[in-house]
């Protein structure tokens, strides 16, 4: 094999937000239920840019992510649930009663997980609400009420790293273990990150866990990871897919679409961001239609990750 697979588990600290367009208007600003590989990609390029650089400049920034994309990858993250009898990883999936996570209703799901901070703009003069100005974020919840007492909000997924991987002036400090954990200088910059959005409200805190203390979780597809250059997931077997995965119209599915995109820095001919890139999130990708996680894809066979954990066909 040529990638090192890495099991992750972080514990969140404060409320996490990944945020989405919504269907229609709304005063609420949704979350996902779950956290996308591109997230962490975000998160890590972000910690390991600060820690080599101690100035870094937007080409730093992009470099680092540019290497994290050539030799890492991210699957999404799902609620890890201690308490569940069965797999505790509450993956979404589509069935006669509608979508679920692990075997909770999304309505129950939301009840245990999902939260709301609802926030407006206060007149000075007046000292009342300002009109139109009501904003209300979902997040998912830090801490939940299980069976057994109050108890912290896991997340689980997966990264993996190229064994033999690329060596530049970047990665010189950098250490990867035959276990594939990631090192800079002796120390492990990811043990506590931020992901997500809403950041200024205290949002995206999340700290890893040993994975050796936690029940050990088995997926229901196989990973192939004999190319050097991509890693795959084989036997989908009917079971419903863990991210996005590219539309095709040659396929009947039980499930939903949406198009995704991503925020980023523009790539120019000579490796520079241009005036109106510099910052994070200025540049948006292009949009992308999707099959949506939870989708059962009929006769789906084999896909490949990319960095961002969305998945493609072969």
């Amino acid at each position: 094999m040529n990638w090192h697979q890495i099991d992750l588990f972080y514990e969140l600290k404060s409320p996490v937000h990944i945020g989405y367009l919504p269907g229609k208007a709304s005063v609420i600003n949704p979350t996902r239920y779950y956290v996308p590989g591109r997230n962490f990609w975000g998160a890590y390029t972000k910690v390991l840019t600060e820690k080599l650089f101690d100035d870094p400049t937007p080409k730093n920034y992009y470099d680092v992510g540019s290497w994290f994309k050539n030799n890492v990858k991210f699957t999404y993250f799902y609620i890890y649930d201690g308490d569940s009898d069965n797999n505790p990883l509450l993956v979404p999936k589509y069935s006669d009663e509608g979508l679920k996570y692990g075997n909770m209703l999304v309505s129950q799901f939301q009840n245990r997980y999902i939260g709301s901070l609802i926030s407006t703009e206060v007149e000075p003069t007046t000292g009342t609400a300002k009109d139109e100005s009501l904003h209300d974020i979902e997040f998912i919840r830090p801490k939940y009420q299980s069976k057994s007492g109050i108890k912290n909000t896991r997340i689980f997924g997966k990264m993996f790293i190229k064994k033999d991987f690329s060596k530049n002036e970047i990665t010189e400090n950098i250490q990867v273990d035959t276990d594939g954990k990631i090192t800079v200088d002796d120390e492990d910059p990811f043990k506590v990150i931020f992901v997500g959005g809403e950041l200024n409200y205290g949002f995206g805190k999340i700290e890893k866990l040993d994975p050796s203390h936690i029940q050990p979780l088995e997926l229901c597809f196989k990973f192939d990871m004999n190319s050097k250059d991509k890693v795959c997931i084989e036997h989908m077997d009917e079971n419903p897919i863990l991210s996005h995965l590219w539309y095709s119209e040659k396929y009947q599915f039980c499930g939903d679409i949406e198009l995704i995109s991503g925020r980023g820095y523009k790539e120019n001919k000579d490796n520079q961001q241009r005036e109106t890139h510099k910052k994070p999130g200025k540049r948006i990708a292009p949009s992308n239609l999707c099959f949506t996680p939870g989708t059962v894809v009929h006769k789906l066979e084999k896909v490949e990750i990319d960095y961002s954990g969305v998945w493609k066909l072969v």
